[in-house]
C-alpha cells in the first residue's frame, strides 16, 4: 500500500508530509527487537561491545550536525530533551545481557547527563548493582563536573567522549558555535585522569578558510589535555547542514552528494585547499591520533611526516595505535586470542578503505 499520507514519512512524491509530536514518555516503548539485529548479523550479536540509548535530543546548535535542521522540523511539537527511566535503562541491558555475550556497554546518547541530578545519582547505584560492566559515556567539556565525574566511576564508567572539534578558540567558538575555553576542555580531560577514567575526542580539520596552523593547535590541545585517543576528521559538507550551506554559498564545494566519499578520513571534499594540502591533512588523520599514543613522536610527525606522501605505512602506524588505544583503554573487552585476531584483520580492513578512491563494498574487498 502507499505510504503516501502517513506522518512523518516524507518522499518524492508526497512532499506535504505531517510532522508528528515528540513522544515524550519513553518508558511507553515496547523494548528494542534485538534478535532483529544480532540474529541476522551474528558478528554484531557476538561482539562484547553493546550500544544502548538512555536518551534522545540534544539542545546544541552545532552548525556541522543534523540536529539544528533536526530541531527545525520539530519546533512546537513537543520537548526535545527525553529520557528514559534508570530502571527501564537497567531492565534494557539486563534483557541483552541475557540473549548474548557483552562485557562493555556503551551509550550513544549525544550528551548522557548534563548536570549531577537524582536521575544520575539513580543510575550510579543501580548499573554498579545490577549491571557492573565497564560503561562509556559521550558529554561535553563544559558540562563535567567533580561531582559529576564521581558518580560516573562509582557506576563503572571506563571512557568519557568529550569533542574538542578545534583546538582555535576563535575557530571553535565562531564557526563551529561551541562556546567552551581551552582551559576547560583541559580541566575537563584531566579530570577525568584524576579519576581513572580514559578520555576519547574528535577534532574536524580542513574547515573551510582554516589552515595548517589551526589544525595543529587541535593537535597540541589534545596533547595538552592527555587525550588517550582522539581522531582528526576531514570536515564534510553534509546537505542541510548550516556550515554545510555556507560552505556551498562561499564556492568552497559543488554539492555531488552522492561522490562523497563515506569515510572522514579521505580528503576533503573542498575546492579551496591545494593538492599538498589536502595530502597534508590526510596524513594528520592518520598520524595524529598516533602522536596522541605516543606523545614523543609528536615533532617526528608535525616537522617530517606530514610533509611526506600519503602511503599505506601511516595507515598501518594508525590501525596499530587505535587497536592499541581502543582495546587497552577505551573498550577493553575479554574477548579470546583467536577473536581478537579476527577483530585485528576486520579493522584493518576497513582502515585501509577509508584510504581508497573508490567506494562502496567492491572497494573494501579490493583493498585487501
Amino acid at each position: 500500500r502507499s505510504v503516501n499520507g502517513i506522518p512523518n514519512i516524507y518522499t518524492k512524491h508526497d512532499t506535504s508530509y505531517e510532522v508528528r509530536h515528540l513522544l515524550e514518555d519513553l518508558d511507553s516503548l515496547p523494548f528494542p527487537d534485538y534478535d532483529l539485529l544480532y540474529n541476522s548479523t551474528p558478528m554484531m550479536g557476538n561482539s562484547l561491545l553493546k550500544s544502548f540509548m538512555a536518551s534522545r535530543g540534544c539542545p546544541y546548535l552545532c552548525p556541522y550536525c543534523f540536529n539544528t535542521r533536526w530541531r527545525e522540523i520539530y519546533k512546537g511539537k513537543g520537548r526535545v530533551i527525553r529520557r528514559h527511566s534508570v530502571d527501564y535503562v537497567i531492565e534494557d541491558i539486563r534483557r541483552v545481557m541475557k540473549k548474548w555475550p557483552m562485557s562493555t556497554v556503551k551509550f550513544y546518547d549525544d550528551v548522557f547527563c548534563y548536570t549531577t541530578d537524582e536521575w544520575l545519582e539513580e543510575f550510579s547505584k543501580k548499573y554498579r548493582g545490577q549491571i557492573g560492566l565497564p560503561f562509556f559515556v559521550l558529554t561535553r567539556c563544559d558540562l563535567l563536573t567533580e561531582d559529576m565525574v564521581k558518580l560516573l566511576k562509582n557506576a563503572g564508567c571506563q571512557t568519557i567522549s568529550m569533542s574538542i572539534e578545534a583546538g582555535n578558540p576563535e575557530i571553535r567558538e565562531k564557526m563551529l558555535n561551541r562556546k567552551m575555553t581551552n582551559q576547560q576542555i583541559i580541566d575537563a580531560h584531566l579530570l577525568c585522569e584524576k579519576y581513572g577514567i580514559h578520555t576519547f575526542t574528535n577534532c574536524i580539520i580542513g574547515l573551510p578558510e582554516t589552515t595548517k596552523r589551526h589544525d595543529l593547535e587541535s593537535l597540541d590541545l589534545c596533547l595538552e589535555s592527555h587525550v588517550d585517543w582522539g581522531e582528526f576528521l576531514q570536515f564534510h559538507p553534509y546537505p542541510g547542514t548550516e556550515l554545510g550551506d555556507k560552505t556551498i554559498a562561499m564556492g568552497a564545494y559543488v554539492p555531488v552528494y552522492d561522490q562523497m566519499h563515506t569515510s572522514y578520513q579521505y580528503e576533503t571534499p573542498l575546492t579551496t585547499f591545494t593538492e599538498a594540502e589536502k595530502n597534508w591533512q590526510r596524513n594528520l588523520a592518520v598520524l595524529g591520533p598516533v602522536a596522541l599514543v605516543l606523545p614523543w613522536t609528536r615533532g617526528l610527525v608535525v616537522n617530517i611526516l606530514l610533509h611526506l606522501p600519503m602511503n599505506i605505512l601511516f595507515t598501518l602506524a594508525y590501525h596499530f595505535a587505535k587497536m592499541y588505544a581502543l582495546r587497552r583503554k577505551i573498550y577493553t573487552t575479554k574477548t579470546t586470542f583467536i577473536e581478537s585476531m579476527r577483530i585485528f584483520a576486520r579493522s584493518l580492513r576497513q582502515d585501509v578503505f577509508r584510504h581508497t578512491a573508490e567506494k562502496g563494498p567492491r572497494a573494501m574487498k579490493k583493498a585487501f
